[in-house]
């Protein structure tokens, strides 16, 4: 299972990205595709874990991006039922702040029977 980022620690104006997709996760059955994927931030300790992305490719409405305005939000590789290992959420964190510390974690949906899987969160903070 690799880190959904590169390192734990940014300095004030980095960039750089978030990434969900199937290496990220641990316990994964074998069904061949993804019903959901989803980044999800948490703030503070008495904060609940907000959704800052999710892709639905199957849903009408697919997806939803509730990401800071300066951050670049690339969802891809969801179509069809053999999306295992190409669906994948890119959040690029563009000029990174104090204000964007906290827990960041991925969801994932499979069906047969629907499970839920959820990476280890990471703790990002500043330098």
């Amino acid at each position: 299972q690799q880190s959904i980022v590169s390192q734990l620690q940014y300095s004030s104006g980095d960039t750089f990205n978030i990434t969900c997709d199937a290496s990220r996760f641990s316990g994964l059955k074998t069904a061949n595709y993804f019903m959901s994927m989803s980044l999800w931030r948490k703030v503070s300790p008495q904060a609940a874990f907000i959704n800052i992305a999710s892709y639905e490719p199957q849903a009408t409405l697919n997806t939803t991006t509730n990401a800071p305005s300066q951050w670049q939000v690339n969802l891809s590789g969801g179509e069809g039922f053999s999306n295992r290992n190409t669906m994948k959420i890119v959040v690029t964190v563009v000029n990174y702040q104090c204000t964007d510390a906290g827990l960041y974690k991925c969801q994932a949906i499979m069906p047969s029977p629907t499970t839920l899987y959820e990476t280890t969160p990471v703790n990002l903070t500043a330098k």
